[in-house]
């Protein structure tokens, strides 16, 4: 339930926000570039465990991301590190990284990219592999390209 206070200010429940559910994995879109006038976009991910580490990637917005139960696995350009409860992750635009989860249990975080737009970007996957689990390859990459985001290798899944 959103609270709509006369200040404008919004409380969002926990469970507000547009919800996506790509490759088993659950993505609330909490506010929006729309919401905030394009300067960023907040997210609640969770992963599932063992969630294989994409394609090393860059992309040309910042992204913060907040760990909030669970581990992440966060690999950069020289080298790897895990990502315990409380950590917080800054990948300035145009940082070589790419994160998953190492463990046997899901992974929860607060994301936020800045500025706003690439929040949509999972709507879009959620509806690339809605009929199934394997996603055209050249569709991704279109994908990706139009959010703004480049692969730095080959995938290994």
């Amino acid at each position: 339930m959103t609270l709509h206070l006369k200040s404008d200010v919004k409380l969002l429940a926990q469970d507000d926000g547009a919800l996506v559910e790509p490759f088993g994995n659950r993505v609330s879109i909490k506010l929006s570039g729309a919401q905030t006038g394009g300067a960023y976009a907040l997210l609640h991910v969770s992963l599932r465990p063992k969630q294989p580490l994409p394609p090393l990637h860059r992309h040309d917005f910042d992204e913060v991301l907040y760990v909030l139960d669970g581990a992440l696995t966060v690999r950069m350009a020289d080298g790897t590190a895990r990502a315990e409860v409380g950590t917080t992750v800054f990948v300035p635009r145009g940082a070589a990284h790419t994160i998953g989860t190492p463990d046997d249990s899901p992974a929860r975080f607060i994301a936020m990219v800045a500025p706003a737009g690439f929040e949509h970007f999972f709507t879009d996957l959620a509806a690339l592999v809605a009929a199934s689990d394997e996603v055209d390859p050249a569709a991704a990459a279109a994908l990706t390209q139009r959010y703004g985001v480049e692969i730095l290798e080959a995938p290994t899944h």
